[in-house]
């Protein structure tokens, strides 16, 4: 028996989404916005019909298109419909493969005897149940194998939501469809294809076999590898060529080998840089997400409606670049940072006090109260670029972590040639222990399972690293709070108030 597949594909699935927790919505113009700026993710037929492009801006959208209803995107929500829907799919088929957020494969392949239907059948009753059962509209694409299924599914959109591809079907199809429609024919195997003259499907399928292997297949292979030599590590780019007799068949092949250990050096530590600073901007971007978020709660006064749409704009984008960073930082595979110390003078406590205020709407996010006792007028010579990240992360970290509606407190004092740096607060009894606590500092360490969601679990690494490159020391402490079920958890570093002795020290994270 052949195989036959189906892809099931969710209809404009995000304002399908907004539709069925909106019924109001169906069948009106509705577009989904989000991203940098605010832009259209997603669109309605009605939206599609007027012309309204995919990624258009929504200020210009809203200027150019009336009557269009503009939603915020809900990703909780569309991650949720996407777990029903596949579930539906699941409960149909015991062979589900699961190809994105609104896409699946389902193997239909002797389902017509169990459900007594043929595979159109099979479809249209598919289809009804998630309408039935999750209220998303699908189209469904069914063929013999996975590419034709997902061709057919193309078509399915247009032709009321099911299409089926046979043989009979196939050869008509074939001769008015460019292979650039082909799901793995992108724009360079397109124009590759263009000059030796196909152009569709059909002139593609009459090619002989021999031919389009000779011509566009890969015949040769490029891959990295590391060696360790001498306990150090070294890294080679190796490219394997097949070698060809006078009849164009394999007689052996070609090995190069290119040791590329310095400048995958230097990617490494570009890359880890550019995340670990990554890190370091989700901080304020939060925090002016939660201020624009004050805004349009009305708290601090009503805005009018061009003003709401400026701060709306405004906080997508925060959000947008916060999920971008928490990608970037989740990613985070390196393990080297380079960094040459400088030293200036300059106002811890300045700095301590407007990061504070800058991060005052996280704070009240998480109804958490910040006792400030930090000592006036520290003044450092040191690297402020570094010292600054490491208050940001050990003060970002209490936040994160802190048990609601309790009080967590800062400190810092000169005492002798050094500047001790204080934070305490409380967390849930238990939830640290021993083990990891010990792992805290290590590089992508988060205490437990539940707090993946956090962070990426280098924020405390960081703040290690940096100590112990200006000669500092950190401890960290937990232990019983007189509160009934809250433990306290305390960090503390020192580092020297002038480290002018360790000017141009060149360093790495380790």
């Amino acid at each position: 028996m052949s195989k036959i597949f189906a892809l099931i594909d969710c209809v404009s699935f995000f304002v399908s989404c907004e539709q069925a927790e909106n019924p109001a919505l169906k069948g009106k113009p509705v577009c989904v916005i989000g991203g940098v700026g605010g832009c259209i993710l997603s669109r309605s037929k009605e939206a599609k019909k007027m012309g309204i492009p995919m990624g258009h801006p929504c200020y210009l959208a809203k200027r150019d298109f009336k009557g269009v209803t503009y939603v915020d995107s809900h990703h909780e929500i569309y991650r949720e419909y996407s777990k029903r829907v596949m579930a539906v799919l699941k409960d149909f088929s015991p062979n589900v493969e699961i190809c994105s957020i609104d896409e699946g494969f389902v193997d239909f392949t002797g389902l017509c005897k169990l459900y007594k239907t043929n595979y159109y059948g099979l479809a249209k009753m598919l289809r009804q149940r998630i309408l039935d059962e999750v209220d998303i509209p699908v189209s469904i694409g069914v063929s013999t194998t996975k590419l034709l299924a997902k061709f057919a599914s193309d078509y399915a959109k247009n032709t009321g939501g099911i299409f089926l591809i046979g043989k009979s079907k196939l050869k008509k199809l074939l001769p008015k469809t460019n292979i650039d429609e082909i799901c793995g024919i992108g724009r360079r195997m397109k124009v590759a294809l263009n000059k030796e003259g196909i152009i569709t499907c059909q002139e593609l399928v009459n090619c002989e076999d021999e031919w389009l292997k000779k011509k566009f297949s890969i015949t040769t292979v490029d891959y990295n590898i590391e060696i360790k030599t001498n306990g150090d590590l070294e890294y080679f780019h190796v490219i394997k060529s097949p070698l060809l007799d006078e009849h164009d068949n394999v007689c052996g092949t070609s090995t190069i080998c290119v040791n590329t250990t310095e400048s995958t050096f230097s990617t490494k530590v570009k890359e880890l840089y550019t995340e670990s600073l990554a890190h370091d901007f989700k901080n304020p971007i939060l925090a002016q997400y939660k201020a624009l978020e004050a805004l349009k709660s009305g708290i601090l006064g009503d805005l009018n409606s061009e003003q709401m749409e400026i701060v709306q704009q405004i906080s997508s984008s925060c959000k947008f670049v916060e999920q971008m960073l928490n990608a970037q930082l989740s990613n985070f595979k390196y393990s080297m940072i380079s960094h040459t110390i400088t030293p200036v003078d300059f106002n811890m406590s300045d700095f301590i006090e407007n990061y504070i205020h800058d991060i005052k709407p996280i704070i009240d996010g998480k109804c958490l109260t910040l006792e400030n006792q930090v000592e006036p007028k520290i003044m450092l010579v040191s690297d402020k670029a570094l010292v600054t990240r490491a208050i940001m992360n050990i003060i970002f970290n209490a936040i994160a972590h802190s048990a609601e509606n309790t009080t967590f407190y800062l400190s810092a004092k000169c005492k002798h040639n050094t500047v001790e740096f204080y934070i305490e607060n409380y967390c849930i009894k238990g939830q640290f222990n021993q083990e990891s606590l010990n792992q805290l500092f290590e590089r992508f360490a988060i205490a437990r399972e539940r707090f993946r969601q956090v962070g990426a679990g280098i924020g405390l690494y960081i703040v290690k690293e940096i100590v112990k490159v200006l000669d500092g020391n950190l401890y960290l402490k937990v232990q019983d709070s007189d509160l009934e079920h809250y433990d306290k958890f305390q960090i503390k570093f020192s580092i020297p108030k002038n480290i002018s002795y360790l000017k141009d020290k060149f360093f790495n994270f380790k």
